[in-house]
């Protein structure tokens, strides 16, 4: 489907958002204390085999913070629409499978733990999200995942404050009026409540829906969902 090509991999949204150091500064140690929390709720072990959905060839330093990070990279797989090679140059062990769909190549409980940080919210409308929040549940024992929470002051993308708590329609017009034709348009941005994220797991007890990040209480930076 169309939208995938802002799913997989965020070059456009990464040179739109070099325009505004607040955003690549939040941005940056949000995503370290996301990584932070992962390790301490998932545990992960030297053999424990991940799956990043979500990567991209636009090397800096705040992308692909798991493949930067995590010690283990011989057991990261991870996908973008790319062919990988600036990904696997840049992080020496991980492994790359390049993805055009929504329906994933992967066999089902094929890895331990499906990773994904920021990619949901540019998927597009609710179904294409839903599908493949479905194939990371499919394709893997545990899932861990990280979105921008929508209650947090700063638009993650364009760095303004509040507009994002407008109804969307109105966040989408005030876009295109300034110029941020990019993220006007459902396909590349498309917020995700925390009643959502819960509404998709229905009332399976294991899955944990909760805000961590910058901020406090539910303003905090980040939704993530996960199942320890």
């Amino acid at each position: 489907m169309d939208s995938i090509k802002a799913v997989f991999s965020d070059e456009e949204m990464l040179k739109n958002a070099a325009n505004y150091r607040l955003n690549t500064l939040v941005s940056n140690y949000a995503r370290k204390v996301c990584y932070d929390h992962f390790i301490r709720m998932m545990k992960p072990s030297e053999d424990t085999k991940i799956v990043d959905i979500g990567t991209t060839s636009e090397i800096t330093f705040e992308a692909n913070y798991l493949e930067k990070i995590y010690p283990f990279k011989k057991n990261i797989t991870c996908c973008s629409l790319s062919d990988g090679v600036k990904i696997i140059n840049a992080y020496p062990g991980v492994r790359h499978v390049k993805v055009e769909s929504t329906e994933l190549p992967f066999k089902s409980e094929q890895f331990d733990i499906c990773y994904s940080n920021a990619l949901l919210e540019h998927v597009g409308n609710s179904n294409s999200q839903k599908q493949l929040f479905d194939e990371m549940l499919r394709i893997a024992k545990r899932i861990y995942m990280v979105i921008p929470n929508r209650y947090f002051p700063i638009e993650h993308h364009t760095s303004l404050p509040f507009i994002h708590w407008l109804p969307k329609k109105i966040f989408r017009k005030i876009l295109t009026k300034i110029g941020q034709n990019f993220y006007s348009e459902e396909k590349n941005l498309n917020h995700i409540s925390k009643s959502q994220l819960s509404m998709w797991t229905g009332k399976k007890r294991e899955f944990v829906v909760e805000t961590i990040g910058i901020g406090f209480g539910v303003f905090k930076s980040n939704l993530v969902i996960y199942k320890p």
